[in-house]
């Protein structure tokens, strides 16, 4: 019988955005302000190529060096409460481990100009004013939960020959954004799931085992 607990709870580094959070709030700040050239997930069913657009995606996801492992940053004794099978409270001690990993993000941002609307020329000029308005609401961001926001580069544009293809004139700006995952576990949740995990595969090894005989 499974636990009645989640095996993992899992929860925000205290005041810290997560990816999906952090560009939702730029999106809604910049939508707010420049209303006539939406910013939106790269993908999104709401993408026209007949319009002036900012897109953005996770260009990379890499833990941190100190890292790369999730690390216990805190382990403590306490009550655990559960229900048995005849509708009893059960208190046991149980071990509660904090376990954090950290991120850093590539976050990019494409600048979509129609070549008909302007092109290069129009897209350098938003480039210029995303720039500026991430350096006027970088401090806000931060306030809000974005850990250690940092501008990275402008990528190399894409060449003329692309643009006249495409369309549509491309520009790239990324930022690196700083993240933390943290989880809590009890110490019974894990060895329970630990044993039931291992009942798993001893059955996973049996079918193979039989099926390598039969054959």
């Amino acid at each position: 019988m499974g636990v009645v607990d989640p095996v993992v709870k899992l929860r925000q580094a205290e005041g810290a955005l997560e990816y999906e959070q952090f560009c939702k709030l730029v999106s809604m700040a910049w939508n707010k302000g420049h209303p006539d050239i939406p910013l939106m997930a790269a993908g999104s069913k709401n993408f026209d190529n007949e319009r002036t657009i900012i897109t953005y995606h996770l260009q990379q996801r890499e833990a941190e060096d100190h890292t790369k492992k999730p690390r216990v940053t805190e382990a403590f004794n306490t009550e655990r409460v559960t229900v048995n099978l005849q509708g009893l409270e059960v208190v046991e001690e149980a071990n509660i481990i904090t376990f954090r990993q950290d991120f850093t993000n590539v976050v990019v941002f494409t600048v979509h100009v129609p070549i008909e609307k302007g092109g290069g020329e129009i897209a350098d000029l938003v480039c210029a004013e995303f720039e500026r308005f991430m350096i006027e609401h970088t401090p806000l961001f931060m306030r809000l939960g974005a850990k250690n926001l940092a501008y990275y580069r402008r990528f190399y544009d894409d060449n003329l020959l692309k643009e006249l293809s495409s369309n549509s004139a491309r520009r790239f700006i990324a930022y690196t954004l700083y993240t933390q995952i943290v989880t809590q576990s009890t110490s019974p949740i894990l060895q329970q799931m630990e044993a039931e995990l291992r009942v798993s595969l001893e059955g996973i090894d049996s079918v193979k085992t039989t099926d390598t005989y039969e054959s």
